[in-house]
């Protein structure tokens, strides 16, 4: 019989606990806090595989949130990442603003738990994604 114990390891899934974080989350937010130009912005997680840096990066991210800053976390480095981050923008800072940059449409889920914000088929095939970022950073 396997117990879940805070010394489990929890391979990709978020654990129950997080115990000795709160010194570096503390820094971490201190480094949101501070004012940009700041080196407390900048931030290197280093460790060992299943050291827990994606635990603190959600939770940073959780916490951002609730501070109101808009989040964008793919979790995974391929191809295409920068169009993934680009989509969660949009659907992380369309509460924050009315007239999102070229809006096309977006949607309301149910019990998947989806919401978002689309890109007009014109802005979607002519702008790069670097631009479409840079657009949404200066609209919000």
């Amino acid at each position: 019989m396997i117990k879940d114990t805070i010394f489990s390891p929890a391979f990709g899934n978020r654990p129950t606990y997080l115990v000795g974080r709160e010194l570096v989350l503390d820094g971490l937010i201190a480094g949101l806090d501070s004012v940009p130009g700041s080196k407390e912005r900048s931030t290197v997680l280093l460790g060992q595989r299943g050291s827990g840096k994606t635990v603190l990066l959600w939770e940073l991210a959780d916490r951002a949130t609730e501070m109101g800053y808009v989040v964008a976390s793919p979790t995974i480095v391929s191809d295409g990442m920068l169009a993934r981050i680009v989509e969660k923008v949009q659907d992380s800072g369309g509460r924050y603003v009315s007239d999102v940059p070229h809006v096309a449409g977006g949607g309301i889920g149910a019990f998947g738990f989806e919401a978002g914000l689309e890109f007009s088929r014109e802005v979607q095939e002519t702008k790069s994604d670097q631009l479409k970022l840079t657009q949404l950073a200066r609209k919000l």
